[in-house]
């Protein structure tokens, strides 16, 4: 980065560079942001990317990148779409760089736009091994405390490859030497030294000033025309052009740092075209503007300071009206097209502040902030309704009128882009309110609705936390408002947690003739009577729902059919199904470029391969869920995501991996503070390790049910304490959990990583109870289930429990069908190099003394355990531990852990004795 104040010659070092880069050979990218909101979401993103070949090893990129190397804006919903956007830019920076390295250059940082900053973070992240420099600039002087530069420098810190290049003004002997040259003499020492101190050395200054004593040939020193700051010296340059070409660079002023010579035309509607470029061509002589070479038409002030002269001197009322004129000539010039401009022509209409300009103000700004959103930038998005939203606290009747309501749930939009879905959800109340006042019911259905919404866009069930934002209440209230029997009323009961409800709202839809809202409700009361054991009537609600979807062309709703439908195979134990509609959303999130769906639909990929035991796929899926996730462990998917991945790796035992997990989730040594603490019970299911157990309870305690056995949190929430009556054979617990779980006989449930077959639970739960007879029945039902289903990981850890549960009973032939139950378990565990549940199963039949597996266990020398042999078998091979944490799917950290303890029980001093060790005894690799 190159630093300092305005005028200090970082764009000059810039160039300079540039042009010992292009003699190099090297391609150079160039971007320039400008000042105020006449910078477009990744403005200097788009400049710099026309320069750079088209890559065709890079063909994802193409649909996306039309936010960045052309004009058209991007329609992909959700703030997702920003971080594929992202990899999409990185993919053709790296394929630009196979051919020749790249030098990017990044001007005048401190007025980017948020979204060009957070992708520059990005990229800082992902180019260490990429031939690219890429160099910023930016004043110091402009950045307060709050700027956002400051937080994307501390970001940009934290990289090795990060520099930080202070500029400073010319010393007084390279005063001396400049002067030199310039005025072909030797100047005075005096000169010097009042030269240097006026200007500090500042080479802009330091131009200017010399500029005026060329023109002004001064006799003395006290005679130099420069006052305390460079302002006045440009002020006095300025006051030589003709009047008429300072009219016309006035009036450019206040269009900003960038004009075009057709829009300042525009706004001088008494001024010919022709006059106008004379103008113009006068100051470019003057040294005052430039023409932009790439861009014939647009001109740049060659500094901003002279820019800030020119609007300074104009009077406030005057420049008021040059505002509201150049509103009025960029909306004439933008057509139909007047989203692109819609940023623009609202900074400009604030600024006038008359009441015709105020009028549009808000329309306008709403056109912006849905351009913004749809072009990845919610933060831009969101300074556009904050300064509306102040704009309007200072109108008359601002605080209770349907505009700010509007702007409001735009910001909610915007914040739960952003990932920060409480603001969101306060934004969304407060909008409510305010059409409650004006009685505007079909917004107020609309505002109660917008989180669901948003979910059936996306293709999934994934949005705000009703839990914690209080949402829920804004269906109640509107519901209390809405005519009996009316569409309002319908589409609300079809969103309520009681199947009654979505009854009720079918009844509506079909009384109506509404068939979206038919579609709607058949889709939830599918999922809900599936949920009740009703398997039949599910699956004919949800192929009517189908039907419905594809009558109305509504892709949307066929999109989170799909997701429904990956829940529902799953919950009957189709794992193929679960799969084939996780492939057909990811192909339709593709063929519409939509990163939020395809986050929902690896997200779904990702479960199916854990239940699968496909924990590479589950892994690869997960991390592409993920990258596509804007927050940090902030939203639902992102955090039942990484708990999945938690969930694999304690299948696999590698919990170091899973300790990471936790952390990001935000779950403590000794706590579960985290949002979602329903998968902690299932870990210590597999592991053993209650040590988590009291925390995660309490956690649990404090999340309030959703409302129907169906939802999400409440299927989770109560899976996960029946799971805990079992860990802590709490009598009372489990007998209420067993008449709950009673009536989901053959389904798994909740659909997602967390759950098991609802019968293998139930036996756990009679076991619990001491009902022996009646678990055992209820474990070969589970058994049947996951053989049937394909869930293999499922399947080994009820043989596990089973054959255990049977050596507990020991009655007349429990023994051998403990043996084979847990035989077959051990079988599976170990063909998916389930660690915990392999150790577990030979303790068991060591214990029991069952002929086979017991005597193998016996036989191993030292005491090593099976992950300890085969361990062991990998070291003499020669393998470095992090080849064998690869082929085990373990960290080399935990590698490094079993080898000591092999090395201890053995006692051999290194990994040479070890393998002399392996081959007395018969354990070296085939």
């Amino acid at each position: 980065m190159l630093v300092g104040e305005a005028g200090i010659g970082k764009t000059r070092t810039a160039n300079e560079l540039a042009i010992h880069a292009r003699a190099r050979h090297i391609i150079v990218l160039r971007g320039r942001c400008f000042e105020g909101e006449r910078t477009p979401p990744y403005g200097p993103w788009r400049t710099a990317l026309r320069a750079l070949p088209t890559s065709n090893s890079v063909p994802e990129a193409v649909p996306l990148l039309s936010a960045v190397s052309a004009d058209a804006p991007v329609t992909l919903p959700g703030g997702e779409a920003r971080a594929r956007l992202f990899e999409a830019v990185i993919g053709l920076l790296r394929a630009g760089g196979q051919e020749r390295p790249l030098l990017m250059l990044l001007d005048n940082l401190q007025w980017a736009d948020p979204g060009s900053l957070k992708l520059l973070e990005h990229l800082s992240a992902e180019i260490a091994e990429t031939p690219i420099l890429v160099l910023g600039t930016y004043r110091d002087t402009d950045l307060d405390d709050r700027h956002p530069l400051r937080s994307a420098l501390a970001e940009l810190t934290k990289e090795s490859g990060f520099r930080r290049i202070a500029l400073s003004g010319f010393s007084p002997q390279e005063v001396g030497l400049y002067l030199a040259r310039t005025l072909a003499a030797v100047p005075s020492s005096e000169l010097v030294h009042e030269i240097h101190f006026r200007t500090d050395g500042n080479p802009l200054f330091l131009l200017e000033l010399v500029r005026d004593m060329a023109e002004t040939q001064p006799a003395r020193l006290g005679q130099l025309r420069i006052p305390p700051g460079v302002k006045e010296t440009i002020g006095v340059r300025l006051g030589r052009l003709p009047d008429d070409s300072l009219k016309v660079l006035s009036t450019a002023s206040v269009i900003g740092r960038i004009f075009a010579l057709e829009l300042l035309a525009q706004a001088l509607e008494d001024v010919p075209i022709d006059r106008v470029r004379s103008a113009l061509e006068r100051a470019q002589s003057a040294g005052f503007v430039q023409e932009m070479p790439d861009e014939p038409g647009r001109y740049r002030f060659t500094h901003a300071l002279v820019q800030e002269v020119l609007r300074d001197r104009l009077p406030a009322a005057q420049r008021s009206r040059w505002h509201a004129r150049i509103a009025a000539a960029m909306e004439f010039l933008a057509g139909s097209d007047i989203d692109a401009w819609a940023g623009a022509i609202t900074y400009h209409l604030s600024e006038a502040a008359d009441p015709q300009s105020l009028a549009k103000f808000v329309p306008l700004t709403l056109k912006a902030a849905d351009h913004a959103v749809a072009n990845l930038a919610p933060d831009q998005a969101m300074t556009l309704l904050d300064r509306a939203l102040l704009v309007k606290s200072r109108m008359p009747y601002a605080c209770s009128d349907r505009q700010t309501a509007e702007l409001l749930c735009r910001r909610a939009r915007a914040l739960d882009d952003m990932a920060r879905s409480d603001e969101a959800a306060e934004s969304l109340s407060q909008a409510f309110d305010l059409f409650a006042e004006f009685g505007c019911i079909d917004r107020m259905v609309d505002v109660a609705l917008t989180p669901v919404q948003r979910a059936i866009h996306a293709g999934s069930s994934v949005t705000w936390s009703y839990a914690d934002t209080g949402l829920q209440a804004l269906r109640e209230r509107a519901l209390a408002v809405v005519p009996p029997g009316s569409i309002q009323q319908g589409r609300l009961l079809a969103h309520q947690p009681s199947p009654r409800d979505i009854e009720r709202a079918l009844a509506i839809s079909r009384s109506e003739k509404d068939e979206r809202l038919e579609m709607t409700a058949l889709w939830h009361l599918s999922y809900a009577h599936l949920c009740a054991g009703e398997t039949g009537r599910a699956r004919s609600e949800e192929e009517a729902a189908w039907a419905i979807a594809g009558r109305l062309g509504d892709r949307w709703g066929a999109r989170f059919l799909l997701y429904r439908r990956c829940q529902s195979s799953c919950l009957v134990g189709d794992l193929a199904a679960v799969m084939e509609s996780a492939r057909e959303m990811l192909a339709d999130a593709e063929r519409l470029h939509s990163p939020l769906s395809m986050a929902a639909a690896h997200q779904a990929s990702a479960i199916a391969a854990h239940m699968g035991g496909d924990w590479d796929g589950c892994r690869e899926h997960a991390r592409a869920c993920l990258r596509l996730q804007p927050g940090r462990g902030e939203t639902h998917s992102h955090a039942v995501v990484l708990a999945t991945l938690a969930l694999t790796e304690c299948e696999t035992g590698d919990m170091d991996a899973v300790e990471g997990h936790l952390r990001s989730l935000g779950i403590v040594t000794g706590s579960a503070h985290a949002p979602f603490p329903f998968y902690l019970p299932k870990m210590a299911w597999i592991t053993g390790d209650t040590r988590r157990i009291d925390a995660a309870a309490e956690a649990l305690g404090a999340i309030a049910p959703a409302g129907a056995p169906f939802e999400w949190v409440t299927m989770g929430r109560t899976f996960a304490c029946a799971l805990i009556a079992v860990l802590r054979g709490d009598r009372d617990e489990a007998k209420r959990f067993l008449d709950y779980y009673r009536p989901w006989k053959g389904l798994r449930m909740p659909w997602n990583a967390s759950g098991m077959a609802s019968d293998a639970l139930v036996a756990l739960l009679l076991e619990t109870l001491g009902r022996h007879e009646e678990a055992m029945c209820a474990f070969e039902d589970a058994l049947a289930f996951c053989r049937r289903s394909g869930y293999r990981p499922e399947l080994a850890r009820t043989c596990r429990d089973y054959g255990e549960a049977l050596l507990r009973r020991d009655a007349p032939g429990d023994a051998a069908r403990a043996d084979d139950v847990l035989r077959d378990g051990l079988d599976a565990a170990r063909s998916l190099a389930m660690v915990p549940t392999v150790a577990r199963i030979e303790a068991a039949l060591e214990e029991a003394g069952s002929d086979g597996a017991s005597r193998r266990i016996r036989e191993h020398p030292a005491g090593l355990s099976f992950r300890e042999i085969e361990i062991i078998r990998l070291v003499t091979r020669g393998l470095t531990n992090a080849e064998i944490g690869g082929k085990l799917f373990i960290s080399p950290h935990t590698v490094a852990r079993h080898v000591q303890n092999t090395l201890e029980k053995t006692g051999m001093a290194n990994r040479t004795e070890l393998t002399a060790f392996a081959f007395r005894n018969g354990l070296m690799a085939d």
